[in-house]
């Protein structure tokens, strides 16, 4: 289960999701900080360019089969390459359920959920770095690279508040 949770998280799709989630909390979050709110905003948006995404998917695998493929063959491999857009929004959408559920409050749970963005993006860059180097300072320089995509999210959170 996690070598298969792995293979959907280290992808483009899902840091791209990562990023963009990121992104959302942060335009949702400075006109709104109710968890609802930002919630709701995540998931029609994540679900919008996953949608998108399997679209071009789709029409780019299916136009490129010399043979004319199956159309319902280039959306499998269209769903299954886009996944990890969907797997990597679980992480804050559950932590800003947390503020919807009143576990928590709006606000933890909408700054929560970007540091949590963060912290998933910096093992990201970790983990895709120990794929092909054992060094430990490629393996931090990776993870701090990546995880200042959500750092940088949250400075912008931060400025507009």
């Amino acid at each position: 289960m996690a070598r298969s949770l792995g293979h959907v998280l280290l992808t483009e799709q899902s840091i791209y999701g990562l990023i963009l989630v990121s992104g959302m909390i942060l335009v949702a979050g400075a006109n709104d900080d109710a968890s609802l709110s930002v919630l709701s905003t995540v998931i029609i948006t994540v679900l919008v360019f996953w949608l998108a995404h399997v679209y071009a998917g789709t029409i780019a695998t299916y136009s490129g089969k010399k043979d004319g493929g199956s159309l319902s063959k280039a959306l499998q491999i269209s769903v299954r390459r886009t996944r990890g857009l969907l797997v990597s929004a679980v992480f804050p959408i559950a932590v800003l359920a947390l503020g919807t559920l009143d576990w928590i409050d709006d606000y933890q749970a909408v700054w929560g959920a970007l540091w949590v963005n963060t912290i998933v993006l910096a093992i990201l860059g970790w983990v895709g770095v120990a794929r092909w180097s054992s060094s430990f300072w490629w393996r931090l320089l990776s993870a701090l690279t990546t995880a200042l995509f959500g750092a940088a999210v949250i400075i912008l959170k931060a400025l507009t508040h």
